[in-house]
């Protein structure tokens, strides 16, 4: 976990994704348990994927805002969505490459 990023933090999100879509524990397991992950939310697909991974995200980013409050939050601290956000687009690759044969390629940034 990033040193800005607070594990309970993270845990609200993961119940929220589980909560609303519970066809993703195993990636969420998978991706906890991996060393390696995109990170920065820099990506390039086509939009019909973009729209759908749009729609998931957001749709736990609402459901997370309920349940949860910035603290006594630093600068760093206070970009928590934007970090979380990393981590869901992550699991959301592995979902995709599990259930839909999504290929990927890595470019240089």
């Amino acid at each position: 976990m990033s040193q800005h990023l607070h594990i309970a933090d993270y845990q609200a999100a993961i119940d929220s994704l589980l909560y609303l879509y519970p066809e993703y524990a195993a990636a969420v397991k998978e991706f906890n348990a991996a060393s390696e992950g995109y990170y920065t939310n820099m990506f390039v697909m086509k939009s019909e994927l973009f729209e759908d991974y749009s729609e998931w995200l957001f749709s736990i980013l609402d459901d997370l805002e309920n349940n949860f409050a910035l603290k006594n939050y630093d600068a760093q601290e206070r970009r928590v969505v934007g970090h979380i956000s990393e981590r869901l687009f992550n699991i959301y690759l592995i979902q995709k490459e599990k259930t839909l044969g999504l290929k990927k390629r890595e470019l240089q940034r």
